[in-house]
C-alpha cells in the first residue's frame, strides 16, 4: 500500500456518511442513556425531578451530539450497570461476553507484537 486509500476510505462522500452513522448512533444511544436517567430519577425522587434531570441530562448530551465518539455509549453502559447493581438485577453486559472481549483484546494486540495473523 504505496501512499493509496482503500476506495471504501476515500472520498468526501464516504466521510460523510461514516460521520452520519456515527452521530445516529451516538443518537440512539443518547436517548437510551436518557431513558435510564429518567427510569433512575424517578424511581429515587419522584417525576417532576426525574424530568428535571433528564432534561439537564439531555440538553448536556445534545451540545455533543454532532460528535461521533464512545463517551455517550460509555455512560449509557455505566448507568445501566450501576441500575442494575442498585437494583439486585441483571448485568446490560453479561461477565461471559466481558470475558470474551477482554481474551479477544489481548489476542489481538499479542498477535500486534508478534506480527502473527490470529
Amino acid at each position: 500500500m504505496s501512499g493509496t486509500k482503500a476506495p471504501h476510505l476515500s472520498g468526501k462522500q464516504s466521510v460523510s456518511a461514516r460521520t452520519f452513522a456515527g452521530a445516529i448512533g451516538s443518537l440512539a444511544v443518547s436517548l437510551i442513556a436518557a431513558f435510564l436517567v429518567w427510569c433512575w430519577s424517578r424511581e429515587r425522587c419522584g417525576e417532576n425531578p426525574a424530568l428535571l434531570a433528564t432534561i439537564l441530562f439531555a440538553t448536556t448530551v445534545l451540545g455533543h451530539a454532532g460528535l461521533a465518539t464512545t463517551d455517550i455509549a460509555i455512560t449509557a453502559t455505566l448507568t445501566g450497570t450501576l441500575e442494575a447493581i442498585r437494583s439486585g438485577g441483571n448485568s446490560p453486559i453479561p461477565f461471559d461476553e466481558l470475558m470474551e472481549v477482554s481474551e479477544t483484546t489481548f489476542a489481538v494486540e499479542e498477535a500486534i507484537g508478534s506480527g502473527t495473523r490470529i
